[in-house]
């Protein structure tokens, strides 16, 4: 199965924020430190914090080009499995690592510690959220009832910024900064309020998005509202450093059509989290945007 699945995946680049090319420069000591690493990502750890870390991935939803790179990444395949992450995070004077199949979510500092929430989809149908916390020159495991809930926001491997929603354009990224469980598209943006009710409930993310949920969009309603309102996320203020111009819907011909007579198509979630191979699409629930 890894040498199959080698054939969507491809080295990635661009940064777990894409829209975050204007970066504060880093140190020419940090400069070093992150030259091993193909990509740059900019991470609002903290409100109005941002660092510089280096990235090297592979995602299977992406696929090689030509003969040369796709021999290339079966045996990359092999070797590493059909998709990882390797992150070299500058921090107090070390450079912190971490390497694995999960994505990286979220990364965020409290109370002088980094932490970090993964998304392994590495399982059919299994798919979870896993936590680390800093520890000398890398980030450990810990369990979620270990994380702060205070931190629990995605920050990390958005890479479309608006959607379409009855309104028109959709700011995505303002939903995620302003973190208000009763806006309408707030449960469909991102990962931010599945990893709520997850750490809520200690249930695992396939519990709460699948065939076999039991959960309604009520209860879940009720479990984002309390979960605001007990454990009070520290919001960030940007979470990327420059913000896309509103997109223009436009006809086939290629003309603009105006916000006020754009249909709505739904609003998808930011970057949706693709299921492992053997997945299938999670249902829609009663007053629930579908993916």
């Amino acid at each position: 199965m890894k040498i199959m699945n080698s054939y969507l995946g491809v080295i990635l680049i661009t940064g777990a924020t894409m829209f975050s090319s204007c970066s504060e420069e880093p140190s020419e000591k940090n400069k070093g430190i992150l030259a091993k690493f193909h990509g740059r990502d900019d991470v609002e750890i903290s409100p109005g914090k941002f660092i510089t870390i280096g990235n090297t991935s592979k995602d299977i939803d992406y696929k090689p080009t030509g003969f040369k790179e796709t021999v290339g990444l079966i045996v990359d395949s092999v070797k590493n499995g059909p998709e990882w992450t390797h992150i070299g995070v500058p921090w107090n004077g070390k450079l912190l690592e971490w390497k694995g199949e999960p994505i990286p979510i979220c990364l965020r500092e409290f109370e002088g510690k980094l932490y970090m929430v993964v998304y392994d989809r590495t399982v059919p149908n299994k798919s979870r959220f896993r936590y680390y916390k800093e520890d000398k020159e890398t980030l450990i495991e810990i369990k979620a009832s270990d994380f702060p809930k205070k931190i629990a926001i995605q920050n990390m491997w958005l890479t479309e910024q608006w959607g379409w929603g009855d309104e028109g354009a959709i700011d995505r990224i303002q939903i995620l900064i302003d973190l208000n469980p009763s806006h309408k598209y707030f449960r469909s943006t991102g990962l931010t309020s599945s990893l709520w009710i997850c750490l809520s409930t200690e249930k695992e993310y396939y519990e709460i998005d699948g065939y076999n949920v039991k959960i309604t969009y009520d209860e879940e309603k009720k479990i984002l509202l309390e979960y605001a309102q007990k454990y009070e996320p520290i919001k960030l203020t940007q979470i990327v450093k420059v913000k896309q111009p509103p997109p223009v819907k436009k006809d086939l011909k290629g003309n603009p059509i105006k916000t006020e007579t754009t249909p709505s198509v739904g609003v998808q979630r930011v970057q949706p989290p693709a299921p492992a191979p053997a997945d299938k699409p999670a249902p829609g629930k009663d007053g629930k945007p579908t993916d």
